[in-house]
């Protein structure tokens, strides 16, 4: 049975919204990990734009 591209796209909608709610979670979870960790290894801050601060701590990490 093939299913039509609008059938489709209802019944996926509800999932890219979960899948984005549980990224935004998944993210602070890292972020906060992150920062916990360059405490308590007393690394030097990150200097940078908004975006680009928060990522490199993560990569940091």
């Amino acid at each position: 049975m093939q299913i039509s591209t609008d059938c489709w796209r209802a019944s996926n909608e509800g999932d890219e919204q979960d899948k984005a709610a549980w990224l935004k979670v998944k993210r602070a979870e890292d972020q906060t990990a992150s920062e916990a960790w360059s405490e308590q290894y007393r690394m030097p801050p990150l200097e940078g734009t908004e975006r680009a601060v928060p990522w490199g701590v993560r990569c940091r990490h």
